[in-house]
């Protein structure tokens, strides 16, 4: 494990109540199954918690799945280490490791943890939807291939997925809500807002929320893309719309994926 991710800034607040867990509130021999069908095992050891309740550092070791990884957390700092290729692997690791926590928190009554930051849908993160600051995109195969992907398999549909530290929401005009009842004025707000602003009968939220930030794009009728001109959401449409439709096209809300993921966590 040679591959580091400190953990940044925006995300401290969280780590703080994962050290305040882990110094207060871990339990030996806790073993949590979370879903059906096969889940995937995480685990994590606390090494010597009184011990580092003296000098204020929490060294810890753990799994998901295949991962292995270790993380070295105090009250202001975090940083995390997991086998992978590259640094971007250790930090998809790291959402899964939240994730994990998060699992655990509510299954043990300690309270929610707050991963709005990282899976979270907000008007605010983004610029106002209007015609001064979307537009349509000029069509291209990639583009094209991610918009017709979403009005086939998600027509109707609003839904939430997270791939390691990627979230998607996708939310339509007319639909079978599939996400937390917390976004529905949120979505609906920001469709309405689109469609006052475009002449077109129905369309799709597509938000993504990658490490942090969140971009917001609309599919229309013919998988027309429009994305926002004022931040950056076309150039991180043209990098990953591969990664995207790849990740998409193994959606769990697909029939033939059907199957229920989870998660068995641990603290030895």
């Amino acid at each position: 494990m040679d591959k580091v991710f400190v953990v940044p800034e925006k995300l401290l607040p969280l780590m703080r109540d994962v050290y305040r867990m882990l110094v207060e509130d871990c339990e030996k021999d806790v073993r949590i199954e979370i879903g059906a069908g096969a889940p995937v095992t995480a685990w994590l050891r606390v090494r010597d918690p009184e011990h580092e309740k003296k000098d204020g550092i929490i060294r810890a070791s753990g799994g998901i799945g295949p991962n292995r990884y270790k993380l070295f957390i105090n009250p202001v700092s975090a940083c995390f280490e997991a086998d992978g290729n590259n640094i971007y692997m250790v930090e998809q690791v790291f959402y899964l490791f939240i994730m994990a926590i998060a699992s655990y928190r509510n299954m043990r009554g300690l309270g929610p943890l707050d991963t709005g930051v990282i899976n979270g849908l907000t008007a605010e993160d983004s610029p106002p939807v209007n015609a001064e600051n979307y537009a349509e995109l000029q069509p291209n195969d990639k583009f094209k291939r991610l918009g017709d992907l979403i009005n086939k398999n998600f027509f109707g549909v609003s839904l939430y997925e997270q791939f390691g530290g990627t979230c998607y929401y996708i939310c339509s005009t007319a639909c079978q809500v599939r996400l937390p009842l917390k976004y529905v004025p949120i979505y609906t707000a920001l469709i309405d807002s689109f469609m006052a602003a475009f002449p077109v009968k129905q369309v799709q939220l597509f938000a993504v929320r990658w490490a942090t930030v969140q971009r917001l794009y609309f599919v229309t009728e013919g998988g027309r893309i429009y994305c926002c001109k004022t931040d950056d959401s076309l150039q991180f449409l043209k990098k990953h719309a591969g990664i995207m439709f790849d990740a998409l096209s193994k959606s769990f809300f697909r029939p033939e994926s059907a199957s229920v993921r989870g998660l068995r966590f641990t603290i030895d």
